[in-house]
C-alpha cells in the first residue's frame, strides 16, 4: 500500500513537472529578454532587432549627451523611468538613433532646463517630461507623431512650445498645468487633440492654421488663437518665424 502511494506521488510529480515545463521555459525566456546589462553609467536591455534600450542612468553629471551606442549596440529607445527623478540633470541631448521616449522617462527631473529632441524620435510617451518644472522652451520635431498623456504636464516654467508639421496627436493633459505657457504653435498635421490638454488658458495664445483641427479645438474650448499659414510654419531645423 505504501509502495503504491509512493508510485502515485512520483507519477503526480512527474506529470506536474511535465505540465509546468512550457510555463517555466516561457518565464525563463522572458527573464532572458529582460536581462539588464551595464555600460558605464547606463543600464540597458536588448531589443529583438539587435538594438538596445536605456533603462537606467546613475551618473551625477548635470549636462549629458546620451550616447548613440552602448557596447557597440545602437541606442534605439529611452525606456520607461530611465531618468526618473534625476534632479541633477539640467541639459540633455538625445541622440538621433533614438525613436521613442518612454513613459515617465524624465518625469520629476525638476532641474531640467533644456532637452534636445532629434528628428528620429516618433513618439513621446505618457508623462515623459511631467513635472520638469524648469523646462522653459520646447521644440518638437516633425518626426514626432504622438505626444502622450500628460507628457509635459506641470512644466511650470515652460513659456513657449513649437510643434512641427508632422505631429498628429496631442493626448489628454499633454500640457496640463503649464501655467506660464504663453505661446504654442500647433500645425495643421494635428488631427487629434485630447481633453484638458491645456490649463491656465487666459494668457495662452495658440498659433494655428485656418480650418485646422487646432482652430476648431480653440473655438470649442475658448482658447485664444492667431493664424499662421502653412508656409510660415517652423521646419525641423528649429527655426521659428512666428516668434
Amino acid at each position: 500500500m505504501i509502495e503504491r502511494k509512493k508510485c502515485l506521488s512520483i507519477t503526480f510529480l512527474l506529470l506536474l513537472i511535465y505540465a509546468l515545463t512550457p510555463v517555466l521555459n516561457a518565464e525563463s525566456s522572458l527573464l532572458e529578454k529582460k536581462h539588464i546589462y551595464n555600460c558605464g553609467r547606463y543600464k540597458y536591455t536588448l531589443s529583438d532587432d539587435g538594438t538596445c534600450e536605456i533603462v537606467y542612468y546613475w551618473g551625477t553629471e548635470d549636462e549629458i549627451v546620451i550616447p548613440e551606442t552602448l557596447d557597440g549596440l545602437t541606442v534605439n529607445a529611452i525606456g520607461d523611468k530611465a531618468f526618473y527623478q534625476h534632479t541633477l540633470l539640467t541639459h540633455v541631448t538625445i541622440p538621433d538613433s533614438v525613436t521613442c521616449i518612454g513613459q515617465s522617462a524624465f518625469e520629476d527631473s525638476d532641474n531640467l532646463i533644456s532637452v534636445i529632441i532629434p528628428d528620429s524620435v516618433t513618439s513621446i510617451a505618457d508623462m515623459a517630461f511631467k513635472n520638469c518644472d524648469k523646462l522653459s522652451a520646447l521644440f518638437i520635431p516633425g518626426s514626432v507623431t504622438y505626444i502622450g498623456k500628460a507628457a509635459f504636464a506641470n512644466c511650470s516654467s515652460l513659456e513657449s512650445a513649437v510643434l512641427s508639421d508632422g505631429v498628429t496627436e496631442l493626448d489628454d493633459y499633454a500640457f496640463f498645468g503649464c501655467y506660464n505657457l504663453k505661446k504654442i504653435s500647433i500645425p495643421d498635421s494635428v488631427s487629434t487633440i485630447g481633453k484638458e490638454v491645456f490649463l491656465y488658458r487666459d494668457y495662452l495664445q495658440c498659433i494655428v492654421t485656418p480650418g485646422s483641427c487646432a482652430e476648431s479645438y480653440c473655438r470649442e474650448t475658448g482658447l485664444n488663437y492667431v493664424y499662421c499659414f502653412p508656409s510660415e510654419q517652423s521646419d525641423n531645423t528649429g527655426r521659428d518665424p512666428i516668434y
